[in-house]
């Protein structure tokens, strides 16, 4: 059975109940409404039938002292008494309104007291009959009132008592299996994500057995999101691992560069001086030495200079070296079947390194270039100034990034590239981040979700007219 049914079946007498009690409170409240209306209206015909009644006793009074004027006074009576029963709203039945009307009529005629004596005859018999209907609808008030002293509160009782019965019905029906229930979660809460509740008839009705039946689907997820989340802890502790390896290896590059600068300058100065005195062929050999020596100290000045964020500064227009750079990334292979544009606003001039500016720019256009698709890319590189600041955007229209990847995107050894024609160390962007930020300027990514695109968008202070290296 399931807990809809359950349920319905224990509501049917308070169901049953509530209807014998709405049906008798509704037909209650007719009656009486009826009853008050009528004695409302009772009371209204009472007032005016004295009021006319009071009006011809008074008119009687002064035709039988007679004097001067009696007539013209009691015309007045028996004109407000006539008035009062022409009235709309006058609510004595219309038969004794002719009568009376007739009679006053009459008296004011003949001014005599015979007429006046049968119209309030008439009226004393309306009066009387009017009273007897009025204690006649509070003896029915008083009825009504015994019967809903004793009849309401018993219906009352009863649905009390069939409402009762129905909780406590239903009470013993859940209360066990939720109990059951409850200790199952609780020990899943406690980390036994092994544990198992009963499932069908045991675990009580149709509702509350599909609940059982969820719960352990969920104990079954979680146990095995469990499982995963040790998997993931122990990759990411190796890759951790590694990360850290990585980052040894470049401290250790950065002090290998600086510690064979110095031989590289012997090696240079002495094939120099060597090549001024030898013969063609040796010469020509130590012009090659001299020049590859020469090559490797300005590897290994660019790798301090990027250890140590050092470099010397000179007002550039950032058009210009975003020009030059554009130029020379046109003629790179992942150019091909793409396109690089290149948008320049008003000068936008900025203190900063050439070399590393370049090599900020650079970068940003070969990332942008290796995401967008081939036959359909699209590049473009926008300069302006904004506000107080000169910014460079790059944006595509590529694969985009994810929103957890924009989180960790400026991270080392961070990549997405997983394309083996694009490999990537994940290096180039928190190095770009290094120096933006080193000149004084910040460099943000966004993007609105993978298969939108991608934009990276790097500001620096502008620089002053009169500023100099």
């Amino acid at each position: 059975m399931t807990l809809v049914r359950r349920l319905s079946f224990s509501l049917v007498p308070l169901a049953l109940s509530a209807v014998v009690l709405s049906c008798a409170a509704v037909a209650g409240l007719w009656s009486m409404s009826a009853q008050v209306a009528r004695a409302r209206q009772v009371t209204e015909e009472l007032r005016e039938a004295y009021e006319v009644a009071q009006r011809l006793v008074q008119a009687r009074t002064v035709l039988a002292q007679g004097g001067d004027g009696a007539a013209e006074k009691a015309d007045v009576m028996l004109l407000a008494a006539d008035r009062a029963l022409a009235e709309p709203s006058c609510g004595l039945p219309a038969d004794l309104v002719l009568a009376v009307r007739g009679q006053v009529t009459q008296t004011r005629a003949a001014h005599g007291e015979a007429p006046i004596n049968q119209a309030l005859n008439r009226l004393n018999v309306a009066i009387r009959d009017l009273r007897r209907e009025a204690a006649a609808l509070d003896e029915s008030a008083a009825g009504l009132r015994h019967r809903g002293e004793w009849f309401l509160p018993a219906v009352a009782l009863v649905t009390v008592g069939a409402a009762a019965a129905a909780g406590f019905a239903l009470y013993m029906a859940v209360a066990g299996p939720v109990r059951r229930m409850r200790r199952g979660v609780d020990e899943l809460a406690g980390g036994a994500l092994e544990r198992r509740l009963p499932e069908g008839p045991a675990a009580g009705d149709a509702e509350l057995a599909a609940l059982a039946a969820a719960i352990n689907r969920m104990a079954a997820q979680l146990e095995e999101m469990q499982k995963g989340l040790e998997n993931k802890v122990r990759t990411q502790a190796g890759e951790l691992a590694r990360a850290e390896r990585l980052a040894s290896v470049g401290f250790l590059a950065a002090g290998v560069a600086h510690e064979i600068n110095n031989p590289l300058a012997i090696i240079a100065a002495e094939a120099e001086l060597a090549a001024r005195g030898g013969d063609g062929e040796k010469k020509q050999a130590l012009e090659v030495i001299r020049e590859e020596a020469f090559r490797c100290r300005a590897i290994t000045a660019r790798l301090l200079e990027t250890a140590r964020g050092a470099g010397v500064r000179a007002r550039l227009d950032l058009r210009q070296e975003a020009q030059s750079v554009v130029a020379l990334a046109r003629r790179l292979e992942q150019a091909k079947d793409r396109q690089l544009r290149l948008e320049v606003g008003a000068p936008a001039f900025i203190l900063a390194d050439a070399g590393p500016l370049r090599q900020v720019i650079l970068n940003l256009v070969v990332n942008a270039l290796e995401a967008a698709p081939a036959g359909t890319g699209e590049v473009v590189v926008t300069v302006a100034p904004s506000g107080v600041a000169a910014s460079l955007c790059v944006r595509d229209n590529g694969a985009g990034i994810a929103p957890a990847d924009l989180l960790k995107i400026f991270e080392p050894f961070f990549t997405t590239k997983q394309s083996p024609a694009t490999p990537g160390l994940g290096l180039g962007l928190s190095i770009a981040q290094a120096i933006v930020a080193g000149q004084g300027g910040r460099l943000a990514a966004h993007s609105d979700g993978a298969g939108q695109g991608a934009r990276f968008t790097a500001e620096w202070p502008l620089a002053k007219e009169e500023s100099g290296v």
